[in-house]
Protein backbone atom coordinates (compact mmCIF):
# COMPACT_ATOMS: atom_id res chain seq x y z
CA UNK A 1 0.00 0.00 0.00
CA UNK A 2 1.15 3.29 -0.97
CA UNK A 3 2.21 5.97 1.68
CA UNK A 4 0.81 9.95 1.10
CA UNK A 5 2.81 12.04 1.41
CA UNK A 6 2.29 15.99 1.40
CA UNK A 7 5.51 18.60 0.63
CA UNK A 8 5.99 21.90 -0.57
CA UNK A 9 7.13 22.13 -4.38
CA UNK A 10 7.43 25.91 -4.33
CA UNK A 11 6.31 29.27 -4.48
CA UNK A 12 3.19 30.82 -6.82
CA UNK A 13 3.03 34.04 -5.81
CA UNK A 14 3.56 36.68 -2.72
CA UNK A 15 2.70 39.71 -1.60
CA UNK A 16 4.76 42.29 0.77
CA UNK A 17 4.20 45.56 2.17
CA UNK A 18 6.93 47.68 3.95
CA UNK A 19 9.16 44.69 4.09
CA UNK A 20 6.21 42.48 5.32
CA UNK A 21 4.77 39.50 4.14
CA UNK A 22 1.25 39.65 3.79
CA UNK A 23 0.25 37.12 2.03
CA UNK A 24 1.62 33.70 0.55
CA UNK A 25 0.08 31.59 -1.95
CA UNK A 26 2.63 27.50 -2.50
CA UNK A 27 1.76 24.83 -4.48
CA UNK A 28 1.87 21.45 -2.44
CA UNK A 29 1.86 18.21 -4.33
CA UNK A 30 0.42 15.27 -2.49
CA UNK A 31 1.49 12.13 -4.02
CA UNK A 32 0.85 7.99 -2.93
CA UNK A 33 -3.04 8.40 -3.49
CA UNK A 34 -5.18 5.92 -4.19
CA UNK A 35 -5.90 5.96 -8.30
CA UNK A 36 -9.24 4.23 -8.15
CA UNK A 37 -10.26 7.05 -4.57
CA UNK A 38 -13.90 8.27 -5.81
CA UNK A 39 -12.98 11.31 -3.60
CA UNK A 40 -9.37 11.57 -4.27
CA UNK A 41 -9.43 15.41 -4.32
CA UNK A 42 -10.71 15.22 -0.59
CA UNK A 43 -7.88 13.19 0.07
CA UNK A 44 -5.22 15.22 -0.76
CA UNK A 45 -6.95 17.78 1.06
CA UNK A 46 -6.79 15.50 4.31
CA UNK A 47 -3.24 15.64 3.83
CA UNK A 48 -2.83 18.97 3.97
CA UNK A 49 -5.02 19.83 7.07
CA UNK A 50 -2.40 21.56 8.59
CA UNK A 51 -3.54 25.33 9.89
CA UNK A 52 0.38 26.10 10.07
CA UNK A 53 2.68 27.75 7.28
CA UNK A 54 4.53 24.23 6.34
CA UNK A 55 3.36 21.23 5.22
CA UNK A 56 5.72 18.34 5.24
CA UNK A 57 8.67 20.88 5.11
CA UNK A 58 9.69 23.97 6.73
CA UNK A 59 9.76 27.77 5.24
CA UNK A 60 12.10 29.35 6.38
CA UNK A 61 12.80 33.03 5.63
CA UNK A 62 8.58 34.09 6.26
CA UNK A 63 7.09 35.43 9.11
CA UNK A 64 4.72 33.40 11.62
CA UNK A 65 1.78 36.00 11.23
CA UNK A 66 0.85 33.99 8.14
CA UNK A 67 -1.83 31.46 8.36
CA UNK A 68 -3.78 29.00 6.00
CA UNK A 69 -7.10 30.00 5.02
CA UNK A 70 -7.40 28.30 1.25
CA UNK A 71 -6.70 24.78 0.03
CA UNK A 72 -7.31 24.31 -3.74
CA UNK A 73 -6.69 20.75 -5.07
CA UNK A 74 -6.48 20.30 -8.72
CA UNK A 75 -5.76 17.01 -10.51
CA UNK A 76 -2.78 15.88 -12.55
CA UNK A 77 -2.19 13.67 -14.98
CA UNK A 78 -0.73 11.27 -12.88
CA UNK A 79 -4.49 9.79 -10.66
CA UNK A 80 -1.89 9.55 -7.79
CA UNK A 81 -0.93 13.01 -7.66
CA UNK A 82 -2.82 16.13 -6.82
CA UNK A 83 -1.60 19.71 -6.50
CA UNK A 84 -2.79 21.75 -3.87
CA UNK A 85 -2.43 25.59 -4.06
CA UNK A 86 -2.04 26.76 -0.37
CA UNK A 87 -3.20 30.48 0.43
CA UNK A 88 -1.86 32.06 3.49
CA UNK A 89 -2.90 35.63 4.71
CA UNK A 90 -2.04 37.84 7.74
CA UNK A 91 -2.58 36.28 10.85
CA UNK A 92 -2.39 37.77 14.50
CA UNK A 93 -2.50 34.29 15.86
CA UNK A 94 -4.23 35.99 18.60
CA UNK A 95 -6.44 34.75 21.30
CA UNK A 96 -7.57 37.71 22.94
CA UNK A 97 -7.26 41.61 22.08
CA UNK A 98 -3.40 42.56 23.26
CA UNK A 99 -0.65 43.24 22.07
CA UNK A 100 0.59 44.04 18.28
CA UNK A 101 1.33 41.96 15.04
CA UNK A 102 3.98 43.05 12.88
CA UNK A 103 1.79 43.23 9.73
CA UNK A 104 -0.56 45.41 8.07
CA UNK A 105 -3.99 45.68 6.59
CA UNK A 106 -5.49 47.35 3.72
CA UNK A 107 -8.62 49.49 3.54
CA UNK A 108 -11.13 49.52 0.85
CA UNK A 109 -12.08 53.24 1.03
CA UNK A 110 -14.76 54.86 -0.09
CA UNK A 111 -17.43 58.07 0.53
CA UNK A 112 -20.98 58.47 0.75
CA UNK A 113 -22.99 61.66 1.93
CA UNK A 114 -24.73 61.36 5.56
CA UNK A 115 -27.67 63.60 6.19
CA UNK A 116 -26.40 65.54 9.37
CA UNK A 117 -27.64 68.05 12.36
CA UNK A 118 -25.96 71.29 13.16
CA UNK A 119 -25.91 73.31 15.95
CA UNK A 120 -22.64 74.61 15.84
CA UNK A 121 -20.58 76.06 12.42
CA UNK A 122 -17.15 75.30 11.36
CA UNK A 123 -15.64 77.02 14.09
CA UNK A 124 -17.84 75.25 16.60
CA UNK A 125 -19.41 78.63 17.49
CA UNK A 126 -23.33 77.74 18.60
CA UNK A 127 -26.01 78.51 15.67
CA UNK A 128 -28.52 81.50 16.67
CA UNK A 129 -30.65 83.57 14.70
CA UNK A 130 -31.86 86.99 15.82
CA UNK A 131 -34.51 89.24 14.64
CA UNK A 132 -35.92 92.52 15.52
CA UNK A 133 -39.53 92.85 15.46
CA UNK A 134 -40.53 95.94 13.55
CA UNK A 135 -42.97 99.14 15.63
CA UNK A 136 -45.61 98.64 12.94
CA UNK A 137 -45.93 94.78 13.78
CA UNK A 138 -49.78 94.47 14.63
CA UNK A 139 -48.54 91.66 17.02
CA UNK A 140 -47.60 94.08 19.58
CA UNK A 141 -50.30 96.24 21.03
CA UNK A 142 -48.14 97.16 23.71
CA UNK A 143 -45.45 99.65 22.57
CA UNK A 144 -42.97 99.00 24.99
CA UNK A 145 -43.03 95.09 23.36
CA UNK A 146 -41.92 96.72 20.08
CA UNK A 147 -38.49 96.99 18.14
CA UNK A 148 -37.91 94.22 20.34
CA UNK A 149 -34.60 91.58 20.03
CA UNK A 150 -35.33 88.14 19.89
CA UNK A 151 -32.20 85.56 19.51
CA UNK A 152 -32.90 82.08 19.30
CA UNK A 153 -30.44 78.87 18.43
CA UNK A 154 -31.39 77.17 16.05
CA UNK A 155 -30.09 73.88 14.29
CA UNK A 156 -29.78 73.13 10.18
CA UNK A 157 -29.76 70.05 8.28
CA UNK A 158 -26.88 69.15 5.73
CA UNK A 159 -25.03 66.88 3.66
CA UNK A 160 -21.59 65.88 4.54
CA UNK A 161 -19.29 63.52 2.34
CA UNK A 162 -17.73 60.74 5.15
CA UNK A 163 -15.14 58.79 4.65
CA UNK A 164 -15.84 55.43 4.75
CA UNK A 165 -13.23 51.65 5.54
CA UNK A 166 -14.00 48.46 4.76
CA UNK A 167 -11.03 45.96 6.31
CA UNK A 168 -10.72 42.52 5.94
CA UNK A 169 -8.58 40.26 8.60
CA UNK A 170 -7.85 36.81 9.07
CA UNK A 171 -7.01 35.62 12.49
CA UNK A 172 -7.08 32.80 14.90
CA UNK A 173 -8.90 33.45 17.92
CA UNK A 174 -10.87 31.05 20.59
CA UNK A 175 -12.87 34.08 21.52
CA UNK A 176 -14.12 36.16 18.67
CA UNK A 177 -16.54 37.56 20.20
CA UNK A 178 -14.69 39.57 22.60
CA UNK A 179 -12.52 41.14 19.16
CA UNK A 180 -16.44 42.37 17.69
CA UNK A 181 -17.39 43.78 21.18
CA UNK A 182 -14.11 45.44 21.49
CA UNK A 183 -14.29 47.52 18.44
CA UNK A 184 -17.98 47.67 17.08
CA UNK A 185 -19.72 50.93 18.05
CA UNK A 186 -16.71 52.54 19.66
CA UNK A 187 -14.44 55.70 18.27
CA UNK A 188 -11.04 55.77 17.99
CA UNK A 189 -9.18 56.80 21.17
CA UNK A 190 -6.06 58.19 19.53
CA UNK A 191 -5.12 60.04 15.70
CA UNK A 192 -6.18 56.94 13.49
CA UNK A 193 -5.90 56.51 9.55
CA UNK A 194 -5.81 60.55 8.93
CA UNK A 195 -8.23 61.36 11.53
CA UNK A 196 -8.19 62.94 15.02
CA UNK A 197 -8.90 61.31 17.99
CA UNK A 198 -13.42 60.39 17.96
CA UNK A 199 -13.87 61.24 14.65
CA UNK A 200 -13.17 57.43 13.62
CA UNK A 201 -16.34 55.20 14.47
CA UNK A 202 -16.66 51.49 13.81
CA UNK A 203 -20.37 50.99 12.41
CA UNK A 204 -19.84 47.02 12.26
CA UNK A 205 -18.06 43.87 12.43
CA UNK A 206 -18.84 40.52 10.50
CA UNK A 207 -17.21 37.09 11.75
CA UNK A 208 -17.55 34.38 8.77
CA UNK A 209 -15.36 30.94 10.15
CA UNK A 210 -12.72 29.99 8.11
CA UNK A 211 -11.63 26.97 9.77
CA UNK A 212 -13.22 24.96 12.43
CA UNK A 213 -10.22 22.39 12.60
CA UNK A 214 -7.56 24.51 14.21
CA UNK A 215 -6.33 25.51 17.18
CA UNK A 216 -7.16 28.14 18.19
CA UNK A 217 -9.64 28.23 14.92
CA UNK A 218 -9.58 30.80 12.03
CA UNK A 219 -12.35 33.32 11.65
CA UNK A 220 -12.39 35.83 8.16
CA UNK A 221 -13.50 39.51 10.46
CA UNK A 222 -14.79 42.20 8.37
CA UNK A 223 -14.78 45.76 9.95
CA UNK A 224 -16.41 48.82 8.48
CA UNK A 225 -15.75 52.64 10.09
CA UNK A 226 -16.68 55.95 9.38
CA UNK A 227 -15.44 59.04 9.80
CA UNK A 228 -17.09 62.08 10.98
CA UNK A 229 -14.11 64.99 10.48
CA UNK A 230 -15.11 67.55 13.01
CA UNK A 231 -16.02 64.70 16.28
CA UNK A 232 -18.75 61.69 16.39
CA UNK A 233 -19.87 63.96 19.64
CA UNK A 234 -22.61 66.04 19.74
CA UNK A 235 -23.51 69.12 20.83
CA UNK A 236 -26.14 70.24 23.17
CA UNK A 237 -27.33 73.67 23.13
CA UNK A 238 -29.25 75.85 25.86
CA UNK A 239 -32.56 77.33 25.08
CA UNK A 240 -35.05 78.19 27.32
CA UNK A 241 -38.45 76.43 28.21
CA UNK A 242 -40.14 78.02 25.14
CA UNK A 243 -37.26 76.61 23.25
CA UNK A 244 -35.73 80.24 22.43
CA UNK A 245 -32.10 81.40 23.59
CA UNK A 246 -32.18 83.89 26.57
CA UNK A 247 -33.53 87.05 25.18
CA UNK A 248 -30.49 89.20 26.65
CA UNK A 249 -27.99 86.99 24.27
CA UNK A 250 -27.89 88.69 20.76
CA UNK A 251 -24.16 86.64 20.06
CA UNK A 252 -23.71 83.23 20.96
CA UNK A 253 -25.27 80.76 23.27
CA UNK A 254 -24.56 78.35 25.90
CA UNK A 255 -23.61 74.85 24.56
CA UNK A 256 -21.23 71.64 25.29
CA UNK A 257 -19.34 68.87 23.58
CA UNK A 258 -21.22 65.67 24.59
CA UNK A 259 -18.91 61.99 24.40
CA UNK A 260 -21.84 59.28 24.07
CA UNK A 261 -19.43 56.90 21.94
CA UNK A 262 -16.98 54.80 24.21
CA UNK A 263 -13.43 54.75 22.83
CA UNK A 264 -11.08 51.68 21.62
CA UNK A 265 -7.61 51.72 20.55
CA UNK A 266 -8.17 50.31 17.11
CA UNK A 267 -4.57 49.66 16.54
CA UNK A 268 -4.25 47.22 19.42
CA UNK A 269 -7.13 45.63 18.78
CA UNK A 270 -6.76 44.98 15.29
CA UNK A 271 -3.05 44.04 16.52
CA UNK A 272 -2.05 45.45 12.62
CA UNK A 273 -1.37 48.97 11.09
CA UNK A 274 -3.89 50.16 8.85
CA UNK A 275 -2.00 51.19 5.71
CA UNK A 276 -2.83 52.02 2.75
CA UNK A 277 -0.26 53.96 0.32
Amino acid sequence: MATVNAGIVGEIDATERNGVVTKLVCLARVTGLSDNDPQVLTSALAACTTAGYSVGSTLTGYPANLVLVERSPRLTDDKTVVDVSLSYETDTRSQGVAGLAFGFLLARIKTSLSQATAYVDRYGNPITVTHVYPTSDERFGNATLAERTKTKAVSVQCLRPQLELEIQQVRSTSDPDSIADALAGKVNQSAWFGGAARTWLCTGVSIDPVSSSADPPTFSFTYTFQKNSSTWDPVAVFVDDNGAAPENLVEGVGSVQVQIHEEADFESVLQARVYNG
